[in-house]
Order: structure tokens, then C-alpha cells, then sequence
């Protein structure tokens, strides 16, 4: 669209007439002014940025009751978001037993109100109806339109990829539940929400699903469901057949009653937040719908149209628009090394190097294995020759070049690098601990309050397994705030991510994890799929908004004296404006969302298995670059709408991974050598091993605490993490500390000689261990002290880390365990980094212990350790204990080593790989970065915050109304 107007060539005659009216060449100007003020509004016809005002807002405001939409929906609200019929035909073609027909069927005509059956029904029958057209492409459609066999190319073929597989898919079609399991899960939700209840008078206000949430209604409703889900695991272990994993797993869960009862209750709590996820979406799409059409229509009816005419200038040229999307698993300097650069990236040729050295030598263990190899071929060629080709990363390339992409040198993933702790924070911006945050430090902890029948026995946590749906609970618990939440008034829409509360449209982030890894691009295609159609009707309502501008002088008085014969068309156009504005209102529910987040888990998932540099995630048929097409396709669908300009990006790495060529299991290394010494400590592991299955915890019985010396947990092989308590009565909530650790005894022997356990980690795993991490004092939110103990080439060492406020005091005796002296190997420095460096570090490391003033603050630590090998460790470690949850020692492996894993992919540890997790932001509202401030370092929290600044025009601070993060630069936003 041109921004200016239309120029349209006069013929020769009408020369001569401008020629005559000379001096009127002004007035004529003025009135065409006039004529398109009065069609496009103010802001002319074209498309305009400017600032976020606070009238719209208010508007906002004043259109939406977002208290209501968490209520039930009236009929009359929802007749056009579904037909009954469909639904009554999905219901019939099930062949249903025909009570529990009946009472579906009683659901779905409800005269008084729409039933939590009417999203759930819609949600299995429609949500992952299979893509057509250009929607149904996957990105494998892609790879083989655009590489061929002869191309040659080391690599790209591989255990994930093959360009003559035995079976192809035929067409985009995707399997949908069989008609025997959807029967189960009917059956399954008929004993949760409708058997003994189908009497409308019985059902409250609130949601059925909201009011299990208490454990004894929970232990209620499993025990009453336990036929239903046998019955339900049964047919799906039948539709399994030929997946070995998945059978063996569901055929373990039948036989034995305590893991059926474990696993009811957890499917129980996984369909009450479907049902209640999806209801919402409903009841927000009818309930929005219904109160922007009310809002219009009355200010239609106010003298000149009201604040009509400005709602809808904002929305058809001011709306700005937002997308947030994290990626598990994804590096920074290894995608920009990739896409940027050739064979003489000092990136590239360190991680070839290291590579080929496999890890070095093996470190001296009883437990040592080898994990699987990796195929790295081309990785190898890309070393040597470097590979350019423009489908491979086009999208990063692209992101790169452009002058408004900030492209965070060294992005940061806070400490431990693992997922559970750092996918929320860059979803929300939240802190750890403290107000409003997280609640999650690790992807494991001891919840050391817990009581059972009024007695104190802790619970734990491990969130890979039936313990996951207790995320939501506990993340509401520690009142965290979706950026959903935090701006209720924009549309939105989820693609996979969790923690999308108040969201008002998603595709279930459960459900992908569940498909996608069989189901390549399940989770994606469907996202793009849905911003697809968005798309038209985008475009739909650009006509619609332009129609009802067009009208404005019939309203606002504004009617040229000669126009007085249009004045008796007002009634008419008043009709057609009223049918305009109720399209609208449900147009607007459908449209490109204000606010997209997405989180694609594969890149970490594969990486785990196959190692983060091999050919399935780096070759042109890897993970890399399947990302890639589908961030390409995301965008492309704000392009199509003409939103390309007024939207901000953020993209962000929970973590990176590390490489791992030598396993091994620390609780063989310390403890069954203590039992050889005579020192029996009870040690019970919380979680799998890397490379395991599942665990199921039942939540009714979960296993208690105490009477254990040693609570233990590993995660994702690059954090190793030791619980334990002062004693089995007033000291079990309290974590201990340092000095408690040094003078210890098993519980079973209480005469024995107290050992100190820290000097017996560090010493026997002084070959594999970076440091330990335990807390000097007690810490909190604003302030604390962290000790660090190691080796170093044959040196044992220790550091401090003091933390007050924003400020951090860095000591240590022997060798610097956080190599604050070094310089990274995987970038080139200028003279004026070099420079920096110094002089941070001379700052810094020089200042005075007893002088709180003189300590430098977080901003100067992340600059200064961005330079170095251990990106951002002195602040990430001086809050690793800011919750009490995160355990009471933890272990962080070297580079090359695994914790307590099977597979040659890790993270969860302290190496420059996995802390450099990607963090980027883009777009045109953005300043060029030229004209804006540099930065070298950020956290990925700090991404929300700018999508957030850029929506809502204000400047989140950390520390205020939940922000956990640093704001990235104010002049960045223009």
C-alpha cells in the first residue's frame, strides 16, 4: 500500500484548466485534504506508526470485562463459534453406548448455558484437523523441493533423515485418534463431569474443572475413574501397536495398581486443564466478541460516533503486535557461526577441535561408560570449507543483515541450565523466587513443608513424568504472571507453550510433546496453519474497518454543506453500519494475534540423543534448519497481513548443550566408597537418569523425606544435585549450610566419626568435577552467599560470591573457578574488548569486601564474564540460591563429562555451550542498531520484557511488578 496519495495523470486539456485556476492550486490542495481526512480518518490512508496512546488503552479498558470471561457462557453468546448439529453428528458417529450418548447429547443442547463439553468436543474433533494447501507442507516437503541426492552434501543424510525412506506419508493427512480411544476418553470424561450430574440445576458457576484442584477431591474422582482409564489405556496400547517404548510403558502402568492410580490421577489433572484451557478460549472469544460489538454500537450512537472512529484508525493503522517464541535447546554463537560466517569462524573451528579430541582424556571412575557416538560429518566439512546455500538458514542469514535485528553477542540461560527453570522465564520475564515469580529453580526440588495426615515429611518433585502436571498449580501458587495476563486486553494466541494463562486461543503444548516426535512438524504445521487463516481474515477486516470509515461523515457532523442531500441516506447507513460492527466484533476474534508466544521443544530433544553438533541438528535435513523454515513461516503470515511494521520478535534459547564423551555416576563415586569405609548414608534418587523413562509419583502417597541421609537428583547430565537436612525435626525445612556439612554422620550411626562431605565430593570427583555450589549463609531474594570448591590442574580452590541487592562481591583462594582471567576461545576480540575486559576485571575483582559501594553491579559482572568462557557465572551463581528449593549442594560436571546419563547431549551445566542460549529481538518498530545502544550480554527473561515494552508503550524494571530481568536498552525502541 502507498503511503502517500494516489497520482493519477491528467490528459492534455486539463492542463490549460489548472493553468486558469493558478491561485486556487492551494484551496484545491486543502479541500482534497479535507476529502481523505474524511474517508481514512487523521492518519490518511496509508499505514502509519505511531506511539501507543493512552485513550486507546483506556478504551481497552472500557471495551473488555475480562473478569468475565472466566465465567460460563449464555447460549445466546455462542450460537455462531459452534453447530450443534456437527457436534450431534460427531457424537453419533462414535456409536456411543446410548446412556452415556444421551447425556452428551443433554451437554451439547443445554438451553442455559454452554457446557465444558462443547470445547472439549471441539478441541478433539477440530483442533488438529488436517492442514490443506500451502498449509499442509512440511518442512521434509520443503528439504526435498529444494536439495537433491546429487547435491552431495556430508551429512544430510541420518538417523532422522533419509532421501529414500521405506515409508512415505501420502499426503498431509494427520492420524487422529481412533474412534475406539475418543469413545474411552468420552467415557473418561462422562465419570468426571457428567454421571450423577446431568441435571442443569446441579451445575455451578464455576467450573467443574477448576474445583478438583484439592487433593481429596482429586483422590475422589481416581478412584472413581479407574475402570474408565484402564478401559482408555487399553485401546490406546491396541492403536500403539508396533511402538515398542510406548506399549511396553502402558503395559507396565496396567499391571500395577499403584502406577494405574498414579496415572489416573495425573490424566485426571491433564483433561481438567484441557477442559478448562479450551473452555476459556471459548468463553473469552464469545464474551470479547460480545463486548466489543456492545462498546461499538454504543459509541456509534454518541454525537459524531464517539471514540469509534479512533478505535478503528488504531486498529487498522496503529495496532502493534507481538511475538514471543523459545526454542529448548538453542544456542546462540552456534546459529550465528552457521548462518554468519564461513570456515574461518574461530566458533566453528574450536567446536570441530573439540570434537575430533572427543572430550579428552577420560577421567579415573568405577562408574565410567561411553556414551553413543555421534556422526558429525558435517559439522567436519563445514570447518573445512564452510557451506553456503540459500535454503539453508535463509531465515537467521536474514535476521543477521537486517539493520533492526539486536543479535545478542552472548545470550544468557540462567543457572542450572535446564528447562523446567528457564522455559518460564523466557515466556514471562519472572524471577525464580521472590513475588510473582516462577517457583522453579531446577527440574527437581524438595518441597520441605509438605505434610501428610499433620505430619511434616517433604515431597518431591521431578517434573519429567506425572509430576508435570503439577507445573501449572505450582507456578500459580508462586503467583507468576503470563504475559497473557499481564495484558488481557490484546488478542492472543498460544502455539505449544505453557504458561499461557489467560491466552485466548492454543494449540496444547501436551499434545505436541506427545506427537511431535513420531509426528515430525505436528505441533508447527498446525501453528502456521492457524496464523494462515488468521491471515484472511486480517485482510477481511481491513475491507470491513475501511467500509465503516468511509461512513464517518455520515456520524460525526463533519458533512460538507453540498452534501445535505446524502443526510436523508443516514438511517440506512446507520443499518449498515450496526451489521458492519457485528462482523467486526467476531472477526476480531479470528484475526492475527497482538500477542503470539510459541515454544518448540526439538532442537534440545534431538540433541539429548544424537549429540548438539551431530548431522541431525546442524545439516541442512537437521534441527537448525527445520526451525528455520517454520520461524520463516510464522513471520511470513504478519507479512501477508501487512502487520510486518508494526511487529516486535523475540526469540530466545532456554538453554544451549554441551557435548559429552564420558559418563559416570557420582553416588557410586562417593557413597558406595563411604559404605566401603563403613559409613552407611541412605541415599533415594528423585529422577531418571538422562536417557530413562518417565516417573510416576503418586500424589495421594508420595514418598516421604525423611529417615534419608541423602536426597538425590540429576538433570539432563550437567547438574547433580544433593539434598539434605539438619536434622529429622526442626532443622528438616531449614536447608543447611557450609559449615553443617563439613562435621556429618549417616542418621543409622549416630556414633560414627561426622566426615566432611564437601571435602569427600571434591576430592573423589576431583577428575570430573568443575566445582560444587553450597550456601555460605542463608540466602534470599536480595541477598546471600554462595561458596564454590574445586580443582584446577591439580590445585584444589575455592571462590565466594556475596550478593547484596544489585551488587556482587567475587573472591576466591588458589585458581579462579570461573576463569574470570580467561578470554573465550570461541570469539575474536578487538582491542577495545581486550581493554574492557581488563578494566572490568580489574574493577570488579578489586573491589572492597566491606564496602558494599565499591562491589560492582550485576550490568559490569555479565559485561565482564561475557567475555570470558563462563558467560554471566558470577551473577547466576550468586543467585542459585535465592529459593530455598534449590537444593542443598550442587554439582556442575566439566565440559565433556555427564552426570548420571545414557546419551551424549547435555546441558543443566556451567560450560560456555549450554549457557549461551540464543537472545535476539527484531523488527521494523525496532531502532536500527546502528542509531541504538550496544550490548553484549543479556538473559533470555529480558526478551518478554521488550515484547511487553513494545505493546504496551511502557518500560518494564526488574524488581517492580514482577520482572525478574535487566530491560534491554530503552533507545532500542523507537
Amino acid at each position: 500500500m502507498n503511503s502517500g496519495p494516489f497520482l493519477y495523470p491528467l490528459g492534455r486539456g486539463s492542463v490549460d484548466l489548472f493553468g486558469m485556476l493558478g491561485s486556487m492550486r492551494l484551496r484545491t490542495g486543502l479541500l482534497a485534504v479535507s476529502i481523505c481526512l474524511a474517508a481514512c480518518g487523521p492518519t490518511g490512508c496509508g499505514e502509519v506508526q505511531r506511539p501507543v496512546t493512552g485513550a486507546i488503552r483506556l478504551h481497552l479498558r472500557q471495551i473488555y470485562d475480562t473478569g468475565a470471561w472466566l465465567r460460563r457462557v449464555p447460549v445466546e453468546l455462542a450460537v455462531s463459534l459452534y453447530a450443534r448439529v456437527k457436534l450431534e453428528r460427531f457424537l453419533a458417529e462414535l456409536e456411543l453406548p446410548e446412556a452415556l450418548h444421551q447425556r452428551l447429547r443433554a451437554r451439547v443442547n443445554a438451553d442455559d448455558f454452554v457446557d465444558e463439553l462443547v470445547p472439549f468436543l471441539l478441541f478433539v474433533h477440530e483442533m488438529y484437523q488436517p492442514p490443506v494447501g500451502e498449509s499442509a507442507e512440511t518442512f521434509d516437503d520443503h528439504l526435498r523441493a529444494h536439495f537433491a541426492p546429487e547435491d552431495d552434501v556430508p551429512g544430510i543424510e541420518h538417523s532422522m533423515f533419509e532421501w529414500n525412506p521405506e515409508q512415505v506419508p501420502e499426503g498431509p493427512s494427520l492420524p487422529g485418534l481412533a474412534p475406539e480411544v475418543v469413545r474411552e476418553l468420552l467415557a473418561f470424561y462422562d465419570v468426571l463431569y457428567l454421571r450423577d450430574r446431568t441435571d442443569a440445576s446441579q451445575v455451578e458457576e464455576r467450573l467443574a474443572c477448576e474445583r478438583r484442584a484439592e487433593l481429596p477431591a482429586l483422590e475422589r474422582a481416581t478412584r472413581a475413574a479407574l475402570p474408565s482409564i484402564r478401559n482408555l489405556l487399553e485401546a490406546l496400547g491396541e492403536q500403539m501397536e508396533g511402538q515398542a517404548d510406548l506399549g511396553a510403558a502402558l503395559a507396565a502402568v496396567l499391571k500395577d495398581d499403584e502406577k494405574l492410580e498414579t496415572a489416573t490421577a495425573a490424566l485426571i489433572r491433564f483433561i481438567d486443564q484441557t477442559v478448562c484451557r479450551n473452555y476459556r478460549f471459548f468463553a473469552s472469544r464469545a464474551f470479547r466478541a460480545n463486548q466489543l460489538k456492545n462498546w461499538l454500537k454504543a459509541e456509534l450512537a454518541r454525537p459524531q460516533g464517539g471514540a469509534l472512529w479512533s478505535y478503528l484508525e488504531h486498529a487498522q493503522y496503529e495496532r502493534r503486535h507481538g511475538v514471543v517464541v523459545v526454542v529448548d535447546g538453542l544456542q546462540g554463537r552456534l546459529v550465528q557461526a552457521l548462518a554468519g560466517s564461513g570456515a574461518d569462524d574461530a566458533f566453528i573451528a574450536r567446536i570441530a577441535e573439540e570434537q575430533r579430541a572427543a572430550g579428552g582424556p577420560a577421567p579415573k571412575a568405577k562408574s565410567l561408560r561411553e556414551p553413543a557416538a555421534q556422526q558429525t560429518a558435517f559439522l567436519e566439512a563445514f570447518a573445512q570449507r564452510g557451506y553456503r546455500h540459500p535454503d539453508y538458514l535463509p531465515f537467521f542469514r536474514e535476521r543477521l543483515a537486517d539493520a533492526h535485528t539486536h543479535w545478542l553477542p552472548v545470550g544468557i540461560s540462567t543457572t542450572p541450565t535446564i528447562s523446567v527453570r528457564n522455559i518460564p522465564i523466557g515466556l514471562t520475564g519472572a524471577p525464580v523466587a521472590g513475588a510473582n515469580s516462577t517457583g522453579l529453580p531446577n527440574f527437581h526440588f524438595v518441597e520441605r513443608n509438605y505434610e501428610r495426615n499433620g505430619q511434616q515429611q517433604g515431597r518431591a518433585y521431578y517434573f519429567y513424568g506425572s509430576d508435570a502436571v503439577d507445573l501449572v498449580r505450582l507456578t500459580d501458587a508462586a503467583e507468576l504472571r503470563t504475559l497473557f495476563e499481564r495484558l488481557p486486553e490484546v488478542g492472543s494466541m498460544s502455539c505449544s507453550a505453557q504458561y499461557d494463562e489467560r491466552a485466548q486461543f492454543g494449540i496444547d503444548p501436551f499434545v505436541n510433546l506427545g506427537l511431535g516426535e513420531k509426528l515430525r512438524d505436528f505441533g508447527e504445521r498446525q501453528c502456521a496453519a492457524e496464523l494462515e487463516k488468521r491471515v484472511d481474515t486480517e485482510l477481511k477486516l481491513r475491507k470491513l474497518r475501511n467500509r465503516l470509515l468511509d461512513k464517518r461523515a455520515s456520524f460525526d457532523g463533519t458533512s460538507p454543506w453540498w452534501r445535505f442531500w446524502v443526510r436523508i441516506a443516514d438511517e440506512q447507513d446507520r443499518k449498515l453500519a450496526e451489521g458492519w460492527i457485528e462482523e467486526i466484533a467476531e472477526l476480531e476474534q479470528r484475526t492475527l494475534p497482538e500477542l503470539l508466544m510459541v515454544y518448540d521443544p526439538w532442537p534440545d530433544h534431538f540433541a539429548h540423543f544424537e549429540g548438539p553438533f551431530a548431522d541431525e541438528i546442524l545439516a541442512p535435513s537437521g534441527e537448525l534448519n527445520r526451525l528455520d523454515y517454520w520461524l520463516g513461516r510464522w513471520q511470513r503470515a504478519y507479512q501477508k497481513a501487512g502487520l510486518l511494521e508494526r511487529t516486535v520478535f523475540g526469540l530466545s534459547g532456554d538453554h544451549g548443550l554441551s557435548p559429552v564423551f564420558h559418563l559416570l555416576n557420582p553416588e557410586v563415586e562417593i557413597f558406595d566408597a563411604l559404605r566401603e569405609r563403613g559409613l552407611d548414608f541412605r541415599v533415594v534418587k528423585i529422577s531418571s537418569d538422562e536417557g530413562e523413562g518417565p516417573k510416576l509419583t503418586n500424589p495421594f502417597r508420595p514418598p516421604s523425606m525423611k529417615g534419608i541421609d541423602v536426597v538425590i537428583a540429576s538433570t539432563a547430565g550437567g547438574n547433580y544435585m544433593f539434598d539434605l537436612f539438619v536434622d529429622q525435626d526442626a532443622g528438616f525445612a531449614r536447608q543447611p549450610l557450609a559449615s553443617e556439612l563439613r562435621a556429618i554422620r549417616p542418621l543409622s550411626q549416630p556414633d560414627a566419626a561426622p566426615i566432611d562431605l564437601l571435602e569427600e565430593i571434591v576430592t573423589r570427583l576431583s577428575d570430573s568435577l568443575e566445582y560444587l555450589a553450597v550456601r555460605e549463609t542463608a540466602n534470599s531474594p536480595d541477598e546471600g552467599r554462595v561458596r564454590l570448591i574445586g580443582w584446577r590442574d591439580g590445585e584444589r580452590a575455592e571462590a565466594l560470591i556475596r550478593r547484596r541487592g544489585n551488587r556482587l562481591h567475587f573472591s576466591f583462594e588458589g585458581a579462579d573457578l570461573l576463569d574470570t582471567d580467561r578470554l573465550s576461545p570461541y570469539e575474536v576480540f578487538t582491542d577495545d574488548d581486550l581493554r574492557d575486559h581488563a578494566v572490568l576485571r580489574k574493577r570488579c575483582l578489586g573491589a572492597l569486601e566491606d564496602d558494599v559501594s565499591t562491589w560492582c553491579t550485576e550490568e559490569a559482572w555479565r559485561r565482564l564474564c561475557s567475555y570470558t568462557p563462563r558467560p554471566d557465572s558470577v551473577v547466576q551463581l550468586g543467585h542459585l540460591y535465592a529459593s530455598e528449593r534449590a537444593g542443598t549442594i550442587n554439582l556442575f560436571p566439566r565440559a565433556g563429562i555427564g552426570y548420571n546419563s545414557f546419551v551424549p547431549g547435555r546441558h543443566a551445566g556451567e560450560s560456555f555451550h549450554e549457557k549461551n542460549a540464543l537472545v535476539t529481538v527484531w523488527g521494523p518498530p525496532l531502532a536500527s542498531r546502528r542509531a541504538a545502544s550496544p550490548l553484549r550480554s543479556a538473559v533470555n527473561g529480558s526478551v518478554p520484557m521488550a515484547v511487553y515494552q513494545h505493546l504496551s508503550g511502557e518500560r518494564p524494571l526488574r524488581g517492580d511488578d514482577g520482572w525478574g530481568y535487566t530491560p534491554l536498552p530503552h533507545d532500542w525502541f523507537d
